[in-house]
């Protein structure tokens, strides 16, 4: 239940709730008041019968908001008041559970208050049609007024007039003998035509909002509210929203549009979508706001390794401190021990779920990608209405959302990724930021081979200051049924929370955000979007070749340990070739790869004792060489599968029309079928580990829907990925300690393409098939010497 403090607040509630004809209830209270605690649960209880309804409960400490109860004569404890159109309109004061001297009926003064709010908010003909409830024709009446009222309201959205034939048996046996009845129907706004006796009509024109408000008070009040407290599952949920709520705090969204480079991203994405960056739209600036995310802003987190003796160390759960609870509102930490020696220093790896700690570790897992992407989409903005970029820091020039709707979605074990509302598309758009995904729902199911029982998405609300409004106005909703083919089997294992508790529980959630969003039956929130939703969950989807794909996120071992490989993809080839450093290149502690298209063949220059250009640490310009000394071009293998460690589904293509080279996916494989290939950097034997590591690397794509990253990958768990618009690495010291260096390349379409030359969609390394100086892959890690640890 809401608290206000201040009169500002106070006023602009009275003035929201009177101009949607809504009552307000307010009890004015002390924290030191008796009377007042007793009457609080009381007071909490009524609240809860006409929480569905049009009245509107709030509190007021009158010690914090003394202004406020010096204006409405507040004279004694508690003093409970009812305001009807800005106006106050009734009075009570004392104990709800015993009788007042203002107003003392019998059974209590709770029970003159619940009457006062009936008779204010009630309409005229609800108040004769319950007065009647005796009637022997009143349960059937009601019923088909509710059925009556229920089309009238369908026809009115979609801005058409209703009619009821006057002949009607119904009409005749129920509305005609049941008092109140015909008042309700013209409370509607049903007329009699004066062309026309035989029927009532309903204009088109009529006032939706009074026809819902008649519905909600012929219903009566709902069954009572479910607790979550009852339920783990519920719990579970409520704090969800408690997290998602912390996604709507303006100051932390000041950070994170900070943290975006926006203006790069909307040219990298105008340029994709072939426009203008004025022109972009949101589903065009997601695509690039997921690249840059992945590849380079978040980094994933997995095996945490000894710093004394480099042994991979062992985690168990542990409970976190209280700063990491107070700053990174982290509900439990990975403990992480050496299991060589009880001695070597402990890791710590809180998990986090305050967005804007997220922003400064910028590191986790699914959970943390998916908390920190959602929390960025909910905090951009478009330019102001003048034209001028909306300023970070200046939150009241801030223009409208690029995302009107974000939801933070889970399956309640280990899954967590989002959802955004695209306005050009219509409808929500599943995004899923550690694998890349946009709008493969079904992946976790038809190629993970998870077994679902919940998905449930959480609403991102509009920023406001106040916490409370922040998370009541997080929505919850049941979208299991879009993300699995198989409704029988998820019902099947539904067994955490009976399915009625579990309605009851999400509908008064919604009518809890309903009453904190102001607008909410706007898009994307509204009325034509939840059918919309509804509709597509009432039939299993069908799964496209991309949703059979694996997990690519996390390490091989992680996901082959969880089953999560998906079609079992085509046989590796290769002869497992290591590029291990020689004595010269240690010496010169460089180990520089460059691999040229056109001549199929690779150079290593440092392999050998060379005269150099340079012995210090300067890095391979962003743009490709033309011009060096000869020992830079020398041969060192030919042919682009001799220096791999493995490969599958790729092949050197030389267009003899239009005179290029490259490697692309093998012609004529199937859309789903990845192409991969693998460069391995070992230094295990060695007193080496690397320093840095800087790549170049050309790579085309000639539709949206094919992809090509290059990633590089380490020992330590560290990641970084290189894709079409990205900038090159340049002295990239993420890297640093690590003993093994993997380069992968992967070229793959995104969604199902029936085109049969989709294999050549996606490139790497293309050239001119006479441009014999210029080298499309250049990658160079910087080496330095081991520090010397004792081993204990």
């Amino acid at each position: 239940m809401r608290e206000i403090e201040t009169v500002e607040d106070f006023d602009k509630l009275c003035q929201s709730t009177a101009s949607v004809d809504k009552i307000l209830v307010v009890d004015f209270y002390a924290v030191w008041c008796r009377p007042c605690s007793r009457a609080s649960p009381l007071y909490e209880k009524l609240s809860y019968r006409y929480h569905y309804t049009d009245v509107y409960f709030i509190k007021v400490n009158v010690d914090a908001c003394a202004e406020l109860t010096h204006r409405e004569l507040i004279s004694s404890l508690p003093t409970f008041k009812l305001y009807k159109d800005g106006s106050c309109i009734r009075t009570f004061t004392g104990n709800l559970a015993f009788p007042s001297p203002i107003s003392s009926p019998k059974g209590g003064n709770v029970d003159a208050l619940e009457k006062a709010i009936d008779e204010a908010y009630l309409d005229e003909s609800v108040k004769e049609l319950l007065a009647n409830s005796s009637s022997p024709t009143f349960q059937k009446a009601k019923a088909k007024l509710l059925s009556v009222a229920n089309v009238a309201a369908a026809k009115v959205a979609v801005g058409k007039s209703f009619e009821i034939n006057l002949s009607d048996p119904v009409f005749e046996k129920y509305f005609l003998v049941t008092p109140g009845c015909m008042q309700f129907l013209f409370s509607m706004g049903f007329q009699v035509p004066i062309e026309l006796t035989e029927s009532l009509i309903l204009p088109s024109i009529s006032s939706l909002r009074q026809i819902n408000k008649l519905i909600r008070q012929l219903r009566g009040p709902p069954p009572p509210r479910i607790s979550p407290k009852e339920n783990t599952l519920l719990s579970k949920l409520e704090d969800y929203r408690h997290d998602v709520a912390l996604y709507a705090n303006p100051a932390y969204q000041v950070l994170a549009r900070k943290a975006v480079p926006l203006d790069n991203l909307l040219k990298e994405a105008a340029d994709l979508s072939r426009t203008s960056p004025k022109n972009v739209g949101p589903y065009s600036l997601l695509r690039a706001l997921l690249r840059w995310f992945k590849e380079d802003f978040f980094t994933w987190t997995q095996n945490q390794v000894c710093d004394n003796c480099g042994s991979v160390m062992v985690a168990k759960s542990g409970h976190p401190t209280e700063a990491e609870f107070a700053e990174g509102s982290a509900h439990f930490v990975e403990i992480y021990t050496c299991p060589t020696s009880s001695s070597h220093p402990q890791k710590r790896f809180p998990r986090f779920n305050n967005p804007a700690k997220l922003l400064q570790t910028k590191e986790g897992r699914c959970g943390e990608w998916a908390a920190c992407f959602c929390f960025i989409l909910a905090s951009l903005r478009k330019a102001n209405g003048d034209g001028k970029k909306a300023d970070a820091d200046d939150d009241a020039a801030k223009g409208p959302p690029w995302f009107p709707g974000v939801r933070w979605l889970t399956d309640l074990e280990d899954l967590a990724h989002e959802r955004a509302a695209s306005s050009k598309e219509g409808r929500w758009v599943h995004v899923d930021p550690c694998e890349g995904l946009v709008d493969v729902p079904l992946v976790y199911e038809q190629g993970w081979k998870k077994n679902l029982s919940y998905m449930f998405a959480f609403t991102v609300p509009p920023p406001t200051e106040d916490a409370l409004l922040r998370y009541e106005g997080v929505d919850v909703a049941d979208v299991v049924w879009k993300y699995s083919t198989d409704f029988k089997a998820v019902c099947r294992r539904r067994q955490s929370v009976s399915e009625n508790c579990l309605a009851r529980y999400l509908a008064q959630v919604h009518d809890e955000a309903a009453q904190a969003i102001p607008d909410y039956e706007n898009a994307p929130f509204g009325l034509s979007t939840t059918v919309q939703e509804l509709a597509v969950m009432m039939v299993p989807p069908r799964p496209s070749l991309e949703s059979l794909q694996g997990r690519k996120s996390g390490s091989e071992s992680w996901r082959r340990s969880r089953l999560e490989f998906g079609i079992a993809p085509l046989p590796w080839e290769g002869s497992g070739f290591v590029i291990n450093p020689t004595p010269a290149e240690l010496s010169q502690s460089c180990i520089y790869i460059r691999y040229s298209c056109s001549l199929d063949a690779y150079a290593r220059p440092y392999h050998k004792e060379a005269p150099a250009t340079t012995n210090d640490d300067s890095e391979v310009s962003s743009q490709r060489s033309n011009e060096g000394p000869k020992y830079l071009k020398e041969v060192y293998k030919q042919g682009w599968t001799s220096m791999a460690l493995r490969w599958r589904n790729i092949a050197r293509k030389v267009e003899k029309d239009w005179k290029m080279v490259y490697l692309a996916r093998k012609a004529g494989c199937q859309s789903y079928e990845d192409g991969v290939i693998e460069w391995l950097i070992d230094l295990s034997d060695t007193e080496y580990s690397v320093k840095a590591v800087t790549l170049f690397a050309t790579m085309a794509i000639f539709e949206e829907r094919s992809k090509v990253t290059l990633d590089v990958t380490t020992d330590i768990s560290k990641s970084r990925s290189l894709s079409v618009g990205s900038a090159p690495f340049s002295a990239c010291a993420d890297f640093a300690g690590a003993k093994q260096v993997r380069l992968t390349a992967r070229l793959w379409n995104e969604l199902e393409n029936t085109d049969p030359s989709v294999w050549q969609k996606s490139q790497i390394f293309r050239q001119k098939e006479t441009d014999h100086d210029t080298w499309p892959l250049e990658f160079k890690v910087s080496l330095q010497k081991d520090e010397k640890k004792d081993k204990k």
